[in-house]
Parts: C-alpha cells; sequence; structure tokens
C-alpha cells in the first residue's frame, strides 16, 4: 500500500506547492499601480519640462534690458526722444512749428523756389528723421525702431545698421518727393528707416521658413503650430518670398492712404529701398 500523506497538501510537499504559487495583483490593484505609473511618468515629463524653461530662460538675455541694447539703437532711441522733449514741453506752440516747417522734409521748398538756398534745405532730410508729429508718433517709432533695429543691428552690427537705416530713411523721401513735389506739408518722423529694417526682418524670417526641412511624424502632425509650418515652407518653396514681400508692401501702402496724416509714400520707399538692400547684402553684391 503506498502513502499518500504527501500528496494532500498538509505535508512537506504541500508547503513547498504553497510556496511556488504565484499570487497576481487583482483588477483594482492593476489599475492603481498603472495610475501610480503614469502619475510617475507625468511628473517626471514636468520636471523636464520645468528645467528646460529654466535653462532656455537663463540663456536668453532679456529683450528690452536696456543695458544690452546695441549702441546704434540705444543713440537712435535716445536722440529721438531727446528731441521730443525739447520740442514739445521746451518750447511753444509757435516755436515748434516754425521748426517742423523749417526742420521738416518738404518738397514744395525745392520745387517752388529753388534758387533759396539755406542751411535748413541742406540739413532738414537729415533732421526731418528725428522730428516727431505728436506723443503716439513718437512711441510708436521708439518701440518698432527698438524691435526692428536690435534685431538687424544683432545680425549686421552698428555700421552697417546706421548705414541701412540712413538710406532706407532717403529712400522714403526721395519717394515722397518724386510723388509729391508741390507738397507744403513738412514730412517728419523716422518710418522711412524703420520700414526698411521691417523689410530686412521680413526676408530673413521668409528665407527661414523657405529652408527649414520637411518633417513627417505623427507628431508634427498633432502639432498645429508644426504644420502649419510646414505647410508655409512647402508655400515658400514652390512660390518664393515675393508674394508676401508684395503683400506687404501693398498692406503698408494701402494702412496709410486710409489713415488720414500717414506720409505712405515714406513708408513705401524705404520699405522698397529695405528689400533690395537685403537682397543684395544676402547675396554679398555690396557691403555697407
Amino acid at each position: 500500500m503506498s502513502n499518500l500523506n504527501g500528496m494532500n497538501g498538509s505535508g512537506k510537499n504541500g508547503k513547498d506547492d504553497d510556496q511556488n504559487i504565484v499570487n497576481f495583483p487583482s483588477a483594482k490593484q492593476r489599475q492603481k499601480l498603472k495610475k501610480d505609473e503614469e502619475a510617475q511618468i507625468r511628473l517626471q515629463y514636468k520636471q523636464r519640462q520645468n528645467a528646460e524653461k529654466a535653462a532656455k530662460k537663463a540663456q536668453t538675455p532679456p529683450f528690452f534690458n536696456f543695458g544690452i541694447i546695441p549702441a546704434f539703437t540705444k543713440g537712435f532711441v535716445l536722440t529721438v526722444i531727446a528731441v521730443h522733449l525739447i520740442l514739445y514741453l521746451g518750447l511753444s506752440d509757435s516755436q515748434r512749428l516754425e521748426i517742423i516747417f523749417n526742420y521738416g522734409f518738404m518738397p514744395a521748398s525745392y520745387t517752388t523756389n529753388p534758387y533759396d538756398i539755406g542751411l535748413s534745405k541742406f540739413i532738414a532730410p537729415l533732421t526731418s528723421i528725428f522730428i516727431h508729429g505728436g506723443w503716439f508718433h513718437l512711441f510708436m517709432n521708439v518701440a518698432m525702431g527698438l524691435v526692428f533695429s536690435m534685431s538687424f543691428e544683432r545680425t549686421y552690427g552698428a555700421r552697417t545698421t546706421l548705414i541701412f537705416f540712413f538710406l532706407c530713411s532717403f529712400a522714403g523721401l526721395v519717394t515722397c518727393f518724386a510723388l509729391d513735389w508741390n507738397s507744403v506739408n513738412p514730412v517728419v518722423g523716422a518710418s522711412g528707416g524703420i520700414s526698411g529694417l521691417f523689410a530686412c526682418i521680413l526676408i530673413t524670417m521668409l528665407n527661414q521658413i523657405q529652408n527649414q526641412p520637411q518633417i513627417y511624424s505623427s507628431r508634427s502632425i498633432v502639432s498645429g503650430q508644426q504644420a502649419l509650418q510646414q505647410r508655409a515652407s512647402s508655400f515658400m518653396k514652390q512660390k518664393g518670398p515675393w508674394p508676401i514681400i508684395i503683400f506687404w508692401g501693398v498692406f503698408m501702402t494701402l494702412l496709410g492712404m486710409l489713415g488720414g496724416g500717414i506720409a505712405w509714400s515714406v513708408h513705401l520707399g524705404g520699405y522698397a529701398a529695405g528689400v533690395a538692400l537685403t537682397m543684395l547684402l544676402q547675396k554679398g553684391k555690396i557691403r555697407l
């Protein structure tokens, strides 16, 4: 007769069998483990994002820290503000108007009496750039000048920025003179030079979009921003930058025509000069 005690679970073999049993977690326990794991992954992802943002912020200087504004941009902003404060806080209305009419750019002064040679005629194309017609005019040109001039100067340097700015400014005044040489309204402001700087920044951005590599992935499809960038890059590769460049020129002109008191021809001339100079600079045809 054989001994069956070792097979009934109460003997030594029974204890070994109990130790070899694998206890699987219940459905509730598995759900909790999954939630804990997901929470841990989200926490690690958030910590990594915060670390990347902190590192990027530490490496990126504040854009409007006055101490790091490039030389030409700083000099331009300080000069136009100083001139404006003198004109609007230090002089009477009659004195200010006399300066604006004498040192603003008035096309008729060169055509109605060309033989009347005076100092103001020679320096008006320069002095008119630093005179503004009001506080809002000053604010807009200072704000736009800071943004565009800083970006340009950080790429090309102070000397090139100075030459580029004044060439675009004078081109704007020449365009104004060519289109309305009998005007007796003095033209003031730095809009021609600022429009030229804007043209350069626009072309640089368009070139960056055009040269962006085509990347197709599930992540880029999900991201609306990346999908838009891919579409813009594809458009630029097919059409080139000219449709957008022309659109902005037309838009600036129409905006100036519709807004009373805006010298749209100065904006257009400065913008056109900025486009031409930027093309020549980027192709290495000229050095400023």
